[in-house]
């Protein structure tokens, strides 16, 4: 119920970018927001302070009744003691200051609430550990594809930016005009 809390939190906290303005689009129209009701700063806070305390607790039983070596020697613990303190300097920052931790309008927590999140259920942990193994093992295929994307991408714009000029009477937008372009199309081939 506190991950959940803590996770659903972001549909109903006001965003940080909000604090100090009004939420407003360009021109003064108002943003497309998701229609549920905003907390107050304090009370999102609140919450979000009272979730890290108890995820803070867990780790304290956690560390009482595994021992330290068992407790140390989960990788996972370690993340977490990494993640909660940062996360706990993001909230009491906001708490104090306008501009929370990092100066403008960002906050850390949007960020460390999906790891929080990944950290603490095993199953996930678990799904992106497989994950990240595969791209590990698969590193050198991404690399070789990434440099012929890149040398194909250079080579079409040098053989076939030409063709395509506004002065030549071409208004159309060319698939290798720029390098950028290039790149794009010699990936989407």
């Amino acid at each position: 119920l506190v991950m959940l809390t803590y996770v659903l939190l972001g549909f109903v906290e006001r965003p940080s970018w909000c604090y100090s303005k009004p939420c407003e689009g360009p021109g003064g129209a108002p943003l497309p927001l998701s229609g549920l009701p905003y907390l107050p700063r304090e009370v999102s806070g609140a919450i979000e302070l009272t979730c890290l305390f108890v995820f803070a607790a867990e780790m304290l039983v956690k560390r009482l009744f595994r021992g330290p070596d068992t407790f140390w020697g989960n990788r996972w613990n370690i993340v977490k003691l990494t993640l909660l303190p940062i996360a706990l300097i993001d909230v009491l920052a906001d708490f104090l200051s306008t501009d929370g931790l990092i100066r403008g309008p960002v906050r850390l927590a949007p960020i460390l609430r999906p790891m929080i999140f990944t950290v603490n259920i095993r199953q996930i942990r678990e799904t992106m550990a497989s994950t990240l193994q595969i791209i590990w093992d698969v590193k050198e295929l991404l690399c070789l594809i990434t440099c012929l994307v890149l040398w194909f991408g250079m080579l079409m714009f040098v053989l076939f930016n030409q063709y395509c000029l506004p002065e030549n009477g071409c208004d159309e937008r060319p698939y290798f005009g720029t390098l950028g372009l290039s790149f794009l199309s010699t990936f989407t081939i």
